[in-house]
């Protein structure tokens, strides 16, 4: 099938996704936040099916730790948008008991999340005493609910170790929420993927 992405940022995106929705075959949206229940809205108008990906913090609210998408304001809508699509896809058993939490008459089917084999294997040969994470954080928050800040306590603790974080973490955040980082450590920013699959390669 062709894949035609759209982004939607509101009303502006509406005539735009609506036309290229009435031309296609089915409509999938990344994440239960408010352009999938646009979306699945006007699926049903045209009669075609709609499909939402739940990846998590979208059917997730925990204010303690300032981490999730589903407040109060976005519930009624998210539970709409999970109970009219042709099917929501949740990447793993907690993210679909968090779906049917929300939206009981959700038809939901676990499917994970994948990687690609041919491209990230293993490889024979010599390593470093390396361990390597990759995340995207930008904020305190996000550090925490990543694991980022236990991530740098273990490189402390294991100073003959070499520990990399690839992706585009903030560094200045890091040190914020973490302290003063060990000298073992090394953030590496963005990583196309030949450099992604050369990170892994060399770590243990």
């Amino acid at each position: 099938h062709e894949v035609v992405f759209t982004k939607y940022e509101g009303k502006k995106d509406l005539l735009k996704l609506a036309w290229r929705t009435a031309k296609s075959d089915a409509t999938l949206s990344w994440f239960a936040l408010g352009y999938a229940y646009t979306a699945t809205k006007i699926a049903r108008i045209f009669k075609k099916r709609s499909y939402i990906i739940a990846g998590g913090w979208d059917v997730e609210w925990m204010p303690e730790i300032g981490y999730g998408a589903l407040n109060q304001k976005r519930k009624k809508m998210t539970k709409w948008a999970l109970e009219n699509c042709t099917k929501v896809l949740c990447v793993s058993k907690w993210t679909k008991n968090s779906v049917k939490r929300i939206a009981p008459r959700a038809k939901t089917v676990v499917v994970p999340l994948a990687v690609d084999t041919r491209t990230f294997k293993f490889v024979e040969g010599p390593r470093e005493k390396a361990v390597c994470t990759i995340a995207s954080a930008k904020n305190a928050t996000t550090i925490k609910v990543k694991g980022l800040d236990v991530f740098v306590e273990v490189a402390r603790n294991m100073p003959d170790w070499k520990f990399y974080i690839g992706g585009d973490t903030d560094k200045s955040v890091l040190e914020k929420t973490c302290g003063e980082l060990p000298k073992n450590l090394q953030l590496t920013g963005y990583l196309k993927t030949d450099e992604l699959v050369s990170l892994y390669g060399k770590c243990m």
